[in-house]
C-alpha cells in the first residue's frame, strides 16, 4: 500500500523531495506504533523514493541479454580482445553480475583486495588517500583508488559461481606474475586517470555487436539485475534492499 501511495504521488507529478517528506511522516507514525507494541515492525521502513522519475530510462539487462553476453566468444572461445584489456573483458562483466560493483570500483581492485579469512574469500572495496596512491609502473602518474561515497566502502563475499568459473585461479596466476592490480592491462585515461574509461568505450562497442543497443544496456545495468529480478518475483523492497 505504501509503495502504491509513493508511486501514485510520483505519477501525479509531485516533486521527489515532497514525496520523500510525505513518506517520512508516515514512517514516523508507524515507527511510533512499532515501538509502542501496536505493530510487530514498521512496514514502511525500507521504502525509498527513486532518484529519477517513474518512466525514465533505467538500466536494464534481461535474461536474454545476459545469455548473449555470457555465451559470446569471450566465454565460449576464451577470446581476449586487446581493446577489452585481455582478461578484464571476461572478468569485469562476471564480477559486476555477482557483486553489484561499479565499473571503476572493480577496475581499480588490487590483488591485496582479494582476501581470505575464516574460510571466506571476499573483495575489499575501499579508496586510497593521495599519499597512498598506487604506482603500478603503467604510467608516469600514480593512479588513485576513489569511491563514489563513504557507504561504498564495503566487503563483498566471492560468489561460488565466480569460484567455479576460475576466479581464484586467475588471482593466483596474477600473484605469481607479481602484479599489483587485479587487471594490470587496464590503463588510466589521460583526462581523469580513471581505469575504466577506455574499457567502457570498448564495452559499448562490444555489447552493440551482440545486439544490446540503447543506453539502458550499459555496464551499470549489471547493478540493477538483482533488483529487477526481485521486483518480478514480488519481493518487497525492504527485503531486496
Amino acid at each position: 500500500d505504501f509503495i502504491a501511495y509513493r508511486d501514485q504521488r510520483l505519477k501525479a507529478g509531485k516533486a521527489l523531495r515532497t514525496v520523500q517528506k510525505d513518506l517520512s511522516f508516515l514512517k514516523a507514525v508507524l515507527q511510533y506504533a512499532s515501538e509502542s507494541g501496536k505493530l510487530p515492525s514498521n512496514p514502511a521502513a525500507g521504502i525509498k523514493v527513486p532518484r529519477t522519475r517513474l518512466g525514465s530510462v533505467e538500466p536494464f539487462l534481461d535474461s536474454k541479454d545476459l545469455q548473449s553476453i555470457f555465451s559470446s566468444d569471450i566465454y565460449r572461445q576464451e577470446l581476449r580482445p586487446r581493446g577489452g584489456c585481455e582478461d578484464a573483458a571476461a572478468w569485469l562483466p562476471l564480477l559486476a553480475l555477482y557483486t553489484g560493483g561499479r565499473l571503476e570500483e572493480l577496475c581499480q581492485l588490487l590483488l591485496d583486495d582479494v582476501i581470505t579469512e575464516y574460510g571466506v574469500t571476499y573483495l575489499r572495496i575501499l579508496d586510497l588517500p593521495d599519499e597512498d596512491a598506487i604506482d603500478d609502473g603503467s604510467s608516469g602518474s600514480k593512479p588513485l583508488k576513489i569511491l563514489k561515497n563513504e557507504p561504498s566502502r564495503r566487503v563483498i563475499p566471492i560468489h561460488q559461481a565466480l569460484i567455479d568459473a576460475g576466479f581464484l585461479r586467475y588471482v593466483a596466476h596474477q600473484r605469481q606474475a607479481k602484479s599489483i592490480r587485479l587487471f594490470p592491462a587496464l590503463k588510466p585515461d589521460a583526462k581523469y586517470g580513471r581505469l575504466g574509461a577506455n574499457w567502457s568505450k570498448w564495452w559499448g562497442r562490444w555489447r552493440r555487436k551482440l545486439g544490446l543497443n540503447g543506453r539502458d544496456k550499459c555496464f551499470h545495468a549489471f547493478r540493477h539485475v538483482f533488483k529487477t529480478a526481485a521486483r518480478a518475483a514480488k519481493i518487497e523492497e525492504q527485503y531486496s534492499d
